[in-house]
């Protein structure tokens, strides 16, 4: 009964098809890479997408992550013009921290920061440098365990 209730309260509008489509043809979706130590709070805040802000629409939707790892967002474009944009956070997930000094001492492979060379991989057995101007931390070690993988296949 509540349904006959309803139907004569309100119409149905269908979905008519200039309103449906691809996403890709009515959205982009982006990255960002938070600096380490910002958070939650900080992701609301216009002043954080001034740069980018022409680069983006509204609906245009963003997943963040902090660049330590410590968490990922999704976010969504609620509001841009000239060089302003205004997002909302759909979803904000911490992640488990990573001790990245537990990972010290993998045996013939080091991971150290080298300043103007960023994060280098490097090799304890001669000291070669394997990779370098990694930006992260993280993404080093990620690179490391790539380079692992192919090493012991």
């Amino acid at each position: 009964m509540a349904d006959t209730e309803e139907k004569k309260t309100r119409e149905l509008i269908p979905v008519k098809p200039g309103e449906f489509g691809l996403a890709v043809h009515h959205y982009r979706t982006f990255h960002a890479t938070i600096p380490a130590g910002m958070g939650k709070k900080d992701l609301v805040k216009a002043e954080m997408w001034d740069h980018v802000a022409s680069q983006l629409q509204m609906y245009n939707e963003i997943r963040a992550i902090a660049e330590d790892g410590a968490w990922v967002a999704h976010l969504i474009v609620t509001f841009r013009h000239a060089n302003k944009a205004m997002v909302e956070i759909i979803n904000f997930t911490e992640l488990e921290k990573v001790s990245y000094e537990e990972r010290a001492g993998l045996g013939k492979f080091e991971v150290k920061q080298r300043g103007v060379k960023k994060w280098c991989i490097i090799d304890n057995t001669d000291g070669t440098v394997v990779q370098e101007l990694i930006p992260t931390q993280g993404e080093a070690y990620k690179k490391l365990d790539e380079h692992l993988a192919v090493l012991n296949r």
